[in-house]
């Protein structure tokens, strides 16, 4: 949400002419971009993007500005709403997605490319979903219309293939749940509460696209997935057949509290998803290397994984079987859940 506060974007009517004379030497032009047409960058935050998914994410709510400005009755939703809400995604670089109550899905609009600092981010294109029926109560986020956010979940489980869906439903639920580790019973009343509303929201959509894949993917929902790297394990998981792991398990050490982002209880195994940004100086690193030293001596094994070898799903299921399930073949029985890796 304070990313979106940080963007501005206006017409060009409203962006001040701004005169320069040949003394005005040390007097650099404001950058202005062009979103779409008759629309402009022209407020960003005052720092650099940490890398490129922040410049993504930044060039991803200029747009909707942008197409919030030249049509104010529009409805955001998937991607578009999730970049609004701060929840998570798995593209970078979605298309802007609105409602429609027409039968048509044409690419009307193309939104250029953009550099933000040293990241270029490609154009993108809007794109339309035609809805049936009365639609939930829609929501404003500064002046934004974005669907609700139990509309968008179902939304999600009906047009998105398994990754893409889960990324961010996973990040809406956690956020919906206000999931917390060290409170797991009232997280997980708030979430049955949830659950219950999205099948209430689905059978009133009877009829409509995408119910089947929705009511199978509803069983994967969770409030407990929170990174984009657990949810793809969880889907690994579930492909290959593995029983589900527990997440976020506590474990009390020697050296404190602490929650493992996967665990298999049988088998007394821990699994930790590590993203890039935890290893980045020496003393994280060493604080990790502890901290497994701890909870090994619990008589539990921890293998660590990072995004690189997520994207090779079958070394990390090789290495999982050995094990969870060491007497059976390794077999995916699920591939659509491996769609988009």
């Amino acid at each position: 949400m304070t990313l979106l506060r940080e963007i501005h974007v206006a017409r060009a009517s409203e962006i001040p002419r701004i005169r320069y004379s040949s003394n005005d030497n040390d007097t650099k032009r404001p950058e202005i971009m062009r979103v779409k047409r008759g629309c402009y960058l022209t407020g960003l935050p005052n720092r650099e993007p940490s890398g490129y998914w922040e410049a993504a994410r930044i060039v991803a709510i200029a747009r909707v500005l942008a197409h919030q400005i030249a049509r104010p009755t529009a409805t955001f939703t998937l991607e578009s709403a999730c970049v609004v809400y701060g929840f998570a995604v798995n593209d970078a670089n979605p298309p802007i997605i609105t409602l429609s109550d027409r039968k048509h899905n044409r690419q009307t609009t193309v939104f250029p490319a953009l550099t933000i600092g040293t990241h270029s981010v490609d154009a993108a294109h809007l794109k339309m979903i035609s809805y049936r029926g009365v639609p939930k109560e829609n929501r404003q986020i500064e002046g934004i219309n974005v669907v609700d956010p139990v509309e968008l979940i179902c939304t999600f489980l009906r047009y998105r293939k398994p990754l893409d869906a889960m990324t961010s439903v996973d990040s809406i639920c956690v956020a919906l749940c206000r999931a917390d580790a060290r409170a797991r019973g009232q997280t997980e009343q708030r979430f049955k509460h949830l659950k219950k509303q999205v099948l209430t929201r689905l059978d009133e959509l009877h009829g409509c696209h995408g119910l089947k894949r929705a009511r199978q993917l509803i069983e994967l929902m969770t409030p407990w997935a929170h990174s984009p790297l657990e949810t793809r394990f969880r889907l690994l998981c579930a492909a290959y057949g593995f029983p589900r792991p527990v997440l976020q398990q506590r474990m009390d050490t020697g050296r404190g509290l602490f929650f493992l982002d996967a665990y298999f209880p049988q088998q007394r195994l821990g699994v930790e998803l590590d993203g890039l940004m935890k290893y980045r100086s020496a003393s994280v690193l060493r604080e990790e290397k502890l901290r497994d030293v701890a909870i090994e001596r619990e008589g539990l094994r921890i293998l660590h994984y990072v995004f690189a070898q997520l994207r090779r799903p079958e070394l990390v299921a090789r290495e999982i079987a050995e094990w969870v399930a060491p007497s059976r073949p390794l077999v995916v029985i699920c591939p659509e859940f491996l769609e988009g890796w």
